[in-house]
């Protein structure tokens, strides 16, 4: 797949979520709400993904990809609860988010159920506020 594909692949759940977004928005619909109606319909993606995409899915190694750590060494990315977890787990969920963002939903999360259960409740919690950003910034809602 070229690396527009896979592009448009992200652009395309960017874009399906933003939808589902705005057909639940109400006028009154704080930034808290809007984030819950996006982790909602997000899990629900994630419980769609196709299980036979994982054996295809890359396992990232845990220093593969640059640390997103604040000087404090917290996750920048990832949310607070994060932050008790060990810190191979923090770098291999910040490389899924870095799947997803590259290579589509499905990917990072069949990589992620290679592994511990948390790692997909965190992959799920930061990219929901993560998806919800992007569509924000990009004036989709």
């Amino acid at each position: 797949m070229t690396q527009e594909a896979l592009h448009e692949t992200l652009e395309q759940e960017i874009h399906a979520l933003a939808d589902e977004l705005r057909g639940k928005q109400t006028a009154e619909m704080t930034s808290v709400e809007a984030r819950e109606v996006i982790k909602a319909a997000l899990h629900e993606r994630m419980k769609r993904v196709d299980i036979g995409v994982s054996d295809a899915a890359p396992t990232p190694a845990p220093n593969a990809v640059a640390s997103t750590a604040t000087p404090g060494g917290f996750s920048a990315v990832l949310p607070l609860y994060a932050n008790d977890l060990p810190r191979e787990q923090q770098l291999r969920v910040e490389q899924l988010i870095d799947v997803a963002l590259h290579q589509g939903l499905a990917v990072a999360v069949a990589g992620a159920r290679k592994f511990d259960p948390i790692i997909l409740d965190v992959l799920h919690d930061a990219l929901a506020g993560k998806l919800y950003n992007l569509i924000k910034e990009r004036g989709l809602l």
